[in-house]
């Protein structure tokens, strides 16, 4: 379904938005160390102090929309952050993906039903175990791991940075949306011989992977 979405319908007539959550820790996750030979590896360990970050992703416009909380999301968190992305649409028909976690699938048939006669907007659960279908995810992968610096935050500063990190969103980073796309189909065609391969991915950049336009980020005031 969301292939022939993107494919076939003028985005124009509708939007797609990806949605999740996602923690973010003062201290950068640490992917690599090195230690003294013949020693054991020593790390001090790292005070908690985190954030959790509601984010949606415009897949048409290439915006990102979030808030930040401290402490757990809770399922009237996400209902009220999906209130005021709703109202984001115009009124364009908004489709909201996202995974079946259960503080999204708490979200109750009454709200369902509103969002969808009064702003146009119904929501797309993913197939289980199946986090790589959503692309708001390679947001929080490249935020965490290649678009902040490699330094510690601050407890006092922690709420700043974050908003200066997603804030850059369109501005100094973006996630190529068309790539994504373009990857699958090099998954696929690995399969076949190069001539094949490079013939037809030449084909498919020109017809179907025009590039996304960037329009930044937002950040969704607390209700």
């Amino acid at each position: 379904m969301l292939y022939k979405l993107k494919n076939e319908v003028p985005p124009e007539h509708y939007r797609l938005v990806y949605f999740d959550e996602a923690g973010f820790a003062a201290s950068p996750p640490i992917q690599y160390g090195w230690g003294p030979r013949g020693q054991p590896h020593m790390v001090e360990p790292q005070n908690h102090c985190r954030r959790s970050v509601l984010g949606a992703l415009d897949y048409s416009d290439n915006a990102l929309f979030y808030n930040t909380k401290l402490g757990s999301v809770s399922r009237d968190d996400v209902i009220n952050f999906l209130e005021q992305v709703v109202r984001q649409g115009g009124d364009r028909l908004t489709i909201l993906v996202l995974d079946n976690a259960p503080i999204h699938r708490g979200i109750d048939d009454e709200t369902r039903k509103r969002w969808f006669f009064e702003h146009n907007m119904c929501l797309l659960y993913l197939p289980v175990y199946s986090p790589d279908l959503n692309v708001i995810e390679m947001v929080w992968k490249n935020a965490k791991y290649h678009w902040r610096r490699f330094i510690n935050w601050r407890k006092e500063t922690l709420e700043s940075e974050l908003d200066k990190l997603l804030g850059a969103y369109g501005d100094r980073f973006a996630v190529n949306l068309s790539w994504l796309v373009i990857k699958k189909i090099m998954n696929f065609y690995s399969l076949f011989p190069r001539v094949f391969f490079v013939f037809s991915m030449s084909r498919f950049r020109v017809f179907f992977a025009p590039l996304q336009p960037i329009n930044g980020s937002m950040k969704l005031s607390h209700r």
